[in-house]
């Protein structure tokens, strides 16, 4: 195929087939990664070398099936110390560069690989002004940075980008049998009010700080195949929060001077997650106000027929959220 084009196969058609290119890749329609590591990968090469998941390729959710990826031992992001990509060249690869130490305030311009996720910072650590940039069927290429990162980035972390479908699964159950429930769902990604579980081969992981000072930062930033957390469940309900040093009700300006501290792990910023709908107009206003990013936000729809009595009640309330917040929305 021409260079960005994709090529889709059906599972039980698979022969064998070598990807010459870095930018041929294979979707698997409706065929679990695991599946694909198992039964198919076999019979795929990388520049006639056996494809080998994490040597030479990439398996990754892709919606409801699989993407193989190939991929070499080099830069995933590219930073200039020039305008349109002039001056040195540095290099990153999958990691978190929490201080860019002599390369600190130098880029000014970068390409980021498709398949790849980048969040860039003005601060060591992730503080100060961030932002993520998602590269996800094309290369990135900004040839100038915006004012706020322009020659001010201090730290930069990469992620490998997983392509997982809307639907998601919320469980406390064993490990085997949040596998078996996504898979009956067709769930890509699943989070459990914790940050106690991993990311598997068919479904990503997203950690949750489920109160103000528990699970802990750190242990969230561990979770390096994760790119996305969520923020404190149901803040405007103190039930949620009477067994820990929260103080009940967590107020939204009290939600928003927490939000820098997620900014350490890398990962896209989702907000907490009321039931309230003005509660989280608020909380975006005040994360707006102080510059702090906050990139989805979360909405716990508790909507029966008296709020939402068909499909359009539900549309009509979610396109007042995104109007309230311009963000994403996650349900």
């Amino acid at each position: 195929k021409p260079e960005g084009e994709l090529t889709r196969i059906r599972a039980d058609l698979v022969c064998e087939k070598n990807l010459a290119r870095e930018k041929a890749w294979i979707i698997f329609d409706n065929t679990l990664p695991s599946d694909v590591i198992k039964n198919y990968l076999s019979q795929i090469t990388i520049d006639g070398a056996q494809a080998t998941n994490g040597t030479n390729c990439r398996v990754v959710i892709y919606l409801n099936g699989a993407l193989v990826m190939p991929f070499y031992n080099k830069g995933i992001l590219t930073g200039y110390d020039g305008e349109q990509y002039s001056g040195e060249a540095i290099e990153y690869r999958v990691g978190t560069y929490s201080n860019l130490s002599k390369n600190a305030n130098r880029i000014r311009s970068f390409r980021l690989k498709r398949g790849y996720m980048a969040t860039l910072a003005s601060g060591k650590d992730g503080s100060g002004y961030s932002r993520v940039y998602v590269a996800d069927h094309k290369d990135i290429e900004i040839p100038v940075l915006p004012k706020a990162l322009y020659g001010r980035i201090s730290s930069i972390t990469v992620k490998k980008w997983q392509y997982v479908s809307k639907k998601g699964w919320c469980s406390t159950t064993s490990n085997s049998a949040i596998a078996t429930e996504c898979k009956k769902m067709r769930a890509t990604w699943f989070y459990t009010w914790s940050a106690d579980r991993s990311s598997t081969y068919d479904t990503e992981y997203i950690p949750i700080r489920q109160h103000i000072y528990w699970p802990s930062i750190s242990q969230i930033a561990g979770h390096t195949d994760a790119t996305a957390c969520l923020s404190f469940n149901e803040p405007e309900h103190s039930e949620q929060h009477t067994d820990c040093a929260c103080g009940g009700v967590i107020s939204e300006w009290t939600a928003c001077t927490h939000t820098p501290d997620f900014q350490s792990t890398g990962m896209r910023i989702g907000s907490p997650a009321p039931t309230d709908a003005s509660w989280l107009t608020n909380y975006i206003n005040n994360c707006n106000n102080m510059a702090y990013r906050c990139d989805f936000v979360v909405i716990h729809a508790y909507w029966g027929t008296n709020e939402a009595a068909n499909a359009q009640s539900w549309y009509n309330q979610l396109k007042s959220i995104y109007n309230n917040t311009k963000r994403p929305i996650w349900i």
